[in-house]
């Protein structure tokens, strides 16, 4: 199981970007620490039971999973009571669970994870600096984990409305940040443009919350319209920036990604701001951009192996290519997007 793991689902976990916390850290931890490599075996055992859809289809490798990971959890409440010193360990193993419990679609132990690993590695900082030789250095790859983490669970709070708002200021007006003009590399890019996709993720949250409690007769008021001008003059300024660093990697797999990405919220900002049911209908080819994105994006990646399903802690192809099932009308690109979740099945995020 450990070899499954090294070989290939510390790779695909980071996604299309990778994370470095999954390839790197916990590879080296697995040496060293049986509660990192009781989560590592408990995920791979995961991995099996994902390739027959069901627990019932492979029991063996559902109860090994189970069973490492509650070695995992009892050994973790122990070291636990040690303080500071295990700190680093634990979030760590936040990081780890996180994913073992996504990708069985529990959002809400998954999201408790990633709260944890944020106030733990809050916590981390502020004794670093009081207790300098007490506490271990920070990992730069545990930096950017809790952020994309967390985006990647706002993301399916704002597909699925009944797991309510995902922040307490979900209905406070949004604040833009302002954006460099030019970012040193895709791997930068990707982690600045977080603070932008939570302010369009709390857009589409406050919108749809808006209509499903709006009376007859309900008008969006100006404020929305305003916000999503602004959201539209952002992202403008956004993607000028990123089609300059991109520009050399036209059938990169990132770059497609975001383009898609991005391509899907410059619809909603308009689809969005309307009670037409069939506003969606006047952007078929933009629908169509996105399926060929989407396509272009996943034949670019890595041949899987037989037997097995391709994790990721983030949903990245998978919204898109949902989105556009759900909303575009055309039979063609409907069509077109259950080819892909066929051709490519693969397990990404909740």
């Amino acid at each position: 199981m450990f070899q499954l793991f090294r070989d290939q689902i510390a790779a695909d976990l980071g996604g299309t970007f990778g994370m470095r916390v999954f390839s790197i850290t916990i590879l080296r931890e697995c040496h060293e620490n049986d509660i990192i490599r009781n989560l590592v075996f408990s995920i791979a055992g995961l991995s099996r039971v994902l390739c027959t859809q069901t627990a019932r289809e492979s029991p063996e490798e559902y109860q090994y999973a189970l069973l490492h990971q509650s070695r995992a959890l009892a050994n973790l409440r122990k070291v636990m009571t040690e303080g500071l010193p295990r700190i680093r360990l634990a979030v760590m193993a936040a990081a780890l669970i996180f994913v073992y419990e996504s990708c069985q679609g529990r959002y809400e132990t998954a999201r408790q994870q990633v709260l944890s690993g944020k106030q733990l590695m809050q916590l981390w900082k502020a004794q670093r600096q009081k207790h300098n030789y007490q506490v271990s250095e920070i990992d730069d790859e545990l930096l950017d984990v809790f952020p994309r983490l967390d985006a990647n669970l706002a993301g399916y709070a704002t597909a699925n409305p009944y797991n309510g708002p995902y922040f307490p200021d979900d209905d406070a007006p949004i604040v833009l940040e302002s954006f460099p003009n030019c970012w040193p590399a895709l791997l930068v890019s990707r982690m600045e443009s977080t603070n932008l996709l939570h302010c369009l993720l709390r857009f589409m949250r406050k919108i749809d919350r808006m209509k499903r409690a709006a009376p007859r007769g309900f008008i969006i008021p100006n404020t929305a319209f305003e916000e999503a001008a602004r959201l539209e003059l952002i992202m403008g300024r956004w993607w000028s920036t990123f089609t300059t660093l991109a520009r050399d990697f036209e059938s990169n797999a990132a770059t497609l990604l975001f383009r898609v990405g991005i391509k899907q919220f410059q619809i909603f900002l308009t689809t969005g701001l309307t009670m037409y049911e069939c506003a969606n209908d006047a952007f078929l080819e933009e629908w169509r951009w996105v399926i060929d994105g989407a396509r272009s994006a996943l034949e670019a990646d890595e041949e899987i192996p037989e037997g097995y399903m391709k994790m990721c802690c983030e949903m990245e192809m998978a919204v898109p290519v949902f989105n556009t099932g759900t909303r575009c009308r055309d039979r063609a690109v409907r069509e077109g997007a259950l080819q892909l979740l066929r051709k490519y099945p693969r397990k990404q995020g909740l």
